[in-house]
């Protein structure tokens, strides 16, 4: 973005004395700087997808159950199915 800023300054400062052609090229290169802006974008933004995708727990591999007894007071719990008995 740095680089962008920069070359959109000149070109602007200069542009009264840059030359049709030269102005057509300019023009390609911020539209190639554009271009690969927006593929980066999208990679970055899939990754970034996935990484959130893996942290969130499907609700098939979540369970978590809790029973009261009226009897008596028993704590007990099963670590593999996060299952706590009162």
């Amino acid at each position: 973005n740095r680089l962008y800023a920069e070359l959109k300054k000149t070109v602007m400062l200069n542009k009264t004395v840059l030359e049709e052609e030269d102005l057509k090229k300019l023009n390609d290169v911020f539209k190639l700087y554009v271009e690969h802006g927006i593929n980066y974008n999208e990679k970055i933004n899939g990754l970034y997808m996935g990484e959130l995708q893996d942290m969130i727990v499907q609700p098939e591999e979540m369970e978590n159950i809790v029973i009261v007894a009226s009897s008596g007071v028993k704590i007990d719990t099963d670590e593999e199915r996060n299952v706590v008995i009162i």
